[in-house]
């Protein structure tokens, strides 16, 4: 589904924490998707983040060193605002990691993803700021909780994703007493499910068969 077919089921709401877009498509039980830090809607993945936290709650992992050092720096709003001005130019660079193909990847989808975060100088500097306040104690704080969630809970993970090892998989099974299986997607990297949706969909089908009315 292309972003303006998204965009026609949008909505918003107010909330005492400020203004939420959602998009409602689509018949029968709903089911929330929620995306991480840096993405939105168009990455129509149904997750668990744990954010930009390893297993161990440091901050930040590897992958993302660089990144957090420049917004640290001041530097990443600029650099990022840059890709604007040239779509196919970020999807290789700053996307080529998250995706097995980047250049099969629609440019309209990249820009869905840099507009809300850095579609202006101001956005930049906002996301800039968030990267920079991330806080490592809020997993840690949850991790009791997660050790007695019960919700059947299904894992599904890319092999091949360069920010979040399929180590996490295990570490969230091993975590969360509900995981009732961890599904790998061989290859998938951190948009699998853009690029390969029936290695979502289908062990999520069968795990909502599995457990309806979870």
């Amino acid at each position: 589904m292309e972003p303006r077919e998204l965009d026609a089921s949008r909505h918003s709401v107010s909330t005492k924490s400020g203004e939420i877009s959602y998009i409602d498509i689509g018949t029968g039980p709903a089911a929330l998707f929620v995306h991480g830090v840096g993405t939105n809607a168009y990455h129509r993945l149904a997750t668990f983040t744990l954010t930009d936290c390893d297993t161990e709650g440091n901050l930040p992992p590897e992958a993302f060193k660089p990144i957090i050092e420049m917004a640290a720096a001041g530097a990443l709003a600029p650099a990022m605002a840059a890709m604007m001005e040239d779509i196919g130019a970020a999807r290789d660079a700053a996307f080529g990691s998250a995706y097995e193909h980047p250049a099969d990847t629609d440019p309209e989808v990249i820009r869905a993803y840099l507009e809300p975060c850095v579609g202006t100088p101001e956005r930049a500097r906002e996301f800039e700021r968030l990267l920079t306040s991330l806080d490592p104690g809020d997993l840690k704080a949850v991790q009791p909780q997660l050790r007695e969630l019960q919700v059947p809970t299904l894992v599904v993970w890319g092999t091949d994703d360069p920010f979040f090892d399929v180590s996490w998989a295990y570490w969230l099974r091993d975590t969360i007493p509900g995981v009732t299986k961890v599904v790998t997607v061989d290859g998938g990297k951190l948009f699998f499910p853009e690029e390969r949706p029936g290695d979502l969909v289908t062990p999520l089908s069968e795990h909502w068969t599995a457990h309806p009315g979870h």
